[in-house]
């Protein structure tokens, strides 16, 4: 089957999945909002760099995420460029700020198998 639209896409398909990569820079706020709300999606993924940390960007597109009643997972990055205690205060620092939005409950939280390894959760 030539497939020559989206439409044909979606047809032959058993499964899709969809990635959207939206601008995490709070000067795009307004393209990634108009992502999100164009876009209805299943699952958004916010990816945190262990070295930078959670920003105040990084916060205030979670909070957006959650007003939409997105369910989000957090994947932590560039694990191999932070100590252990970093990656600690990191992941104490993200569960404290899905707790204070009183909205962890639509929160799934993703740690990669090295990062258990080198950090007591």
């Amino acid at each position: 089957m030539f497939i020559q639209s989206w439409s044909d896409v979606v047809k032959a398909s058993a499964k899709l999945i969809m990635f959207v990569d939206l601008a995490g820079h709070k000067k795009y706020l307004k393209t990634t909002l108009f992502g999100l709300s164009s876009q209805v999606p299943d699952y958004v993924m916010v990816a945190i760099d262990a070295v930078q940390g959670l920003t105040i960007a990084t916060s205030e597109h979670l909070y957006v995420l959650f007003a939409l009643r997105v369910p989000v997972f957090i994947v932590i990055t560039k694990l191999d460029l932070a100590s252990t205690e970093t990656l600690q205060a990191l992941i104490d620092q993200v569960i404290e700020e899905l707790f204070s939005s009183n909205f962890y409950s639509l929160c799934l939280f993703c740690l990669q198998k090295m990062f258990r390894s080198r950090c007591s959760l």
